[in-house]
């Protein structure tokens, strides 16, 4: 009568839900290793790339989780990659890069919250982008000031975003 069900599944996808599989459990060193297989036998797959990504944020490799949603993005357009580029971007001080997608994200049909929070942003990381090096430390070819976003705020409707330059805050929007 019933035989069990058989799950046929190429490579790629058995890679792919035992890399989730590792990322829920938070191994996110064995997801990623599982990802790269899985890319080796279908690079077509937007989830791969999004997993991929999260996993990298996860890890700590923010350039990769970068690269990994552009890819992701060229595969299917949806707009949460942008933003989420962008967001990543301005995290580790690449505002050019940052600027090109939240402006990207903001003309997509995207979610009416998030346009203002990448609005939000994208005003933080002009200001960011804008700022000129202290007299002071001008001829010090070693210096890089740190610049990170510290959150987007909700209060009242608004969005507010605050920074830290050099171990100071203060709010920019």
């Amino acid at each position: 009568f019933l035989e069990p069900a058989r799950i046929i599944a190429d490579s790629a996808e058995v890679h792919y839900l035992t890399a989730r599989c590792y990322y829920l459990t938070g191994d996110y060193q064995r997801a990623i290793q599982h990802l790269h297989v899985a890319l080796e036998d279908d690079r077509n797959y937007p989830d791969i790339y999004e997993l991929l990504a999260e996993s990298n944020v996860r890890s700590g490799k923010i350039e990769d989780a970068i690269e990994a949603y552009k890819e992701a993005y060229d595969l299917e357009a949806k707009p949460s990659f942008l933003y989420r580029i962008g967001i990543l971007a301005s995290s580790i001080g690449d505002y050019t890069t940052s600027k090109i997608y939240l402006t990207r994200y903001i003309t997509t049909e995207a979610v009416p919250e998030k346009v203002e929070e990448a609005r939000a942003l994208l005003r933080t990381v002009k200001i960011n982008a804008m700022r000129a090096i202290p007299p002071e430390v001008e001829s010090q070819t070693d210096f890089i000031p740190h610049i990170s976003l510290m959150g987007i705020l909700k209060s009242d409707n608004r969005c507010k975003a605050f920074l830290t330059i050099n171990g100071s805050s203060e709010e920019v929007v």
